[in-house]
């Protein structure tokens, strides 16, 4: 199977739908699509990138684990939950730009995605489960939104710039700290 398209109204991909399919290197994804599932995708080496539809509000727990062609992903602007895995060993992915929507990382969800250099967060985002970047050995900062709470070793010991912006006026939240970083290194469980 090297590409799938799908029916317009289809609204979830099931779980293990396309599991191992190492041959799948494209896919069509109906504009009402709402939800991908469990491992979905999980080993489909030969997919390089995918634009995923408007509608979609959930990616699955490793829902594209191990797509280690995977270089590109086109997040839409209603996608709200990246569950744990969903994108673990990716490494070809260089970098990520989420929509302004999305409320929660997962566990583990970019660990092991060693290409991943640039990522970019939304000020809605509220929380970076555990180990959610650990591994991607190419991230060197980033900058972080405020009142997110973060799992332990989110991030990897080579991410030696880790930085909240000073809070708007009148809003709650911590300033910059130069052992930000360190603190966030001491977290991990």
């Amino acid at each position: 199977l090297a590409s799938v398209a799908f029916p317009d109204a289809l609204q979830t991909i099931g779980f293990r739908a396309f599991y191992g399919c190492s041959s799948l290197a494209s896919v069509g994804f109906p504009d009402a699509l709402q939800a991908i599932g469990q491992y979905a995708f999980y080993g489909c080496t030969s997919l390089a990138s995918v634009v995923l539809p408007e509608a979609l509000q959930t990616i699955g727990r490793s829902a594209f684990r191990g797509c280690r062609s995977l270089a590109s992903v086109a997040f839409p602007d209603a996608l709200q939950t990246i569950r744990a895995g969903a994108f673990f060993q990716c490494s070809s992915l260089a970098s990520v730009v989420f929509p302004d929507a999305l409320q929660t990382i997962g566990e583990g969800a970019f660990r092991w995605c060693s290409s991943l250099a640039s990522v970019a967060f939304p000020d809605a985002l509220q929380t970076i489960g555990a180990s959610a970047f650990w591994g991607c050995s190419s991230l060197a900062s980033v900058v972080l939104p405020h009142h997110l709470a973060i799992g332990g070793g989110a991030f990897p010991d080579n991410c030696s710039q880790i930085r909240r912006p000073p809070p708007q006026s009148g809003a709650r939240g911590s300033q910059a700290s130069p052992n930000l970083a360190k603190l966030y290194q001491n977290l991990r469980f």
